[in-house]
């Protein structure tokens, strides 16, 4: 039935769809099973086929949408160590500067693992939750890591004691 208005097409297509939507679910997810190596075969030979195109997309990504990044990444850690997990993308706030150490927080290929944003939890053992987090830079988060505070001054004691030994 050729319509010649667009609207009236678009009506008629959308009504169609509504009366039809459990048919043609059921018709995919059969024909799905039915070509379930079929489909799988043709996404190994295309990931295989398109490898650094993919790996370049997901940089991209993962560069043009850091907090999304960050919250799907703690979100999956915190169910695999068992953690509570309560955050929103908007609650990880990326600052300019770690708070720690001062360093301009960049992502992206052309920056340092080291000046990444790293999302720290104060106490580990509270999890992903709100008031519990802040975002650090990488270096700061591996130095502070699972050290006790005791264990930090140790350290620093032991740096300022031996410091004029380096030199």
């Amino acid at each position: 039935m050729p319509y010649k208005d667009p609207e009236k097409k678009r009506e008629h297509s959308r009504k169609y769809y509504e009366a039809n939507k459990e048919k043609k679910r059921e018709h995919s997810r059969k024909y799905y099973e039915a070509n379930k190596e079929k489909k799988r075969e043709y996404s190994r030979e295309y990931r295989e086929a398109n490898k650094e195109k993919r790996r370049e997309y997901g940089r991209e990504y993962r560069e043009a949408n850091v907090e999304m990044v960050m919250w799907h990444n703690s979100k999956n850690r915190a169910k695999k160590k068992g953690l509570p997990f309560d955050l929103t993308i908007e609650d990880l706030e990326i600052p300019e500067k770690c708070p720690i150490l001062g360093l301009e927080l960049k992502v992206g290929l052309n920056s340092s693992l080291e000046i990444s944003p790293s999302l720290d939890r104060i106490v580990p053992e509270l999890g992903y939750v709100k008031g519990n987090i802040r975002v650090i830079s990488h270096r700061a988060n591996r130095l502070k890591s699972d050290a006790s505070i005791e264990e930090l001054e140790a350290i620093l004691k032991y740096m300022k004691e031996h410091e004029r030994d380096s030199i």
